[in-house]
């Protein structure tokens, strides 16, 4: 049985990581079955002296947990298998791991979550190509620019939102702790995105491909 030999056009972002107190650490690794099955393990990091709230002791999910499960749970075939958090040194840590049975079957989650936990996901685009192949394309929005119209008015209603209310990542993981981490506050980025695939690599956007493993 021949396999089919999968095309990745991806989005691979590694912004420099500032080391400044209110960087936004995200690192995750995609594992993609020949089945289009698999499992994606990230972690998140801010500085811990920001205050990012947890339980509390109280045993209940936080607010990224309870997104991740509410998340992922419109999705058939995807669940939330672990998570945790901590403090280490001077980072909270966000540590989790999602399995799923379709990569095709996210799109509808990550669009649901796009204004919160969903944002680090970004988007998932599937394809199929002429000769069996699959074209994969992933984007995450960093930012997003204001809208251009040449019926925006001069002075905008005060209830328009601004170009800190677009949807980027650090807004969306702002809000979903609390408001207490507005999208201004994140100086820098540091994301890295690791995908593995069950065939070759034909090509791909990114220089960072490792031709023994399909990384």
């Amino acid at each position: 049985m021949k396999t089919a030999r999968l095309t990745a056009s991806w989005l691979a972002l590694s912004a420099g990581a500032l080391l400044l107190t209110s960087c936004l650490d995200y690192r995750e690794e995609l594992w993609i079955n020949g089945d289009a099955g698999g499992k994606i393990h990230a972690t998140i990091a801010i500085n811990s002296e920001l205050g990012a709230p947890t339980d509390g002791g109280s045993g209940q999910p936080d607010q990224i947990e309870a997104q991740l499960r509410e998340l992922f749970a419109v999705t058939d075939g995807a669940k939330v298998e672990s998570y945790q958090t901590f403090v280490d040194g001077k980072k909270r840590i966000w540590d989790f791991t999602v399995s799923f049975k379709d990569l095709r079957l996210l799109k509808p989650a990550v669009i649901t979550g796009k204004n919160n936990i969903g944002a680090v996901f970004g988007d998932f685009e599937i394809e199929k190509i002429p000769d069996g192949k699959l074209a994969v394309k992933r984007t995450v929005s960093l930012s997003e620019p204001p809208r251009q119209s040449d019926d925006t008015p001069a002075n905008p209603p005060q209830d328009s939102p601004s170009s800190n209310d677009t949807n980027t990542l650090g807004n969306a993981v702002g809000k979903l702790m609390g408001g207490l981490l507005a999208n201004s506050m994140f100086s820098g980025y540091h994301l890295d995105y690791t995908t593995h695939f069950p065939t070759e690599v034909v090509s791909a956007n990114s220089p960072s491909i490792d031709r023994d493993t399909n990384t």
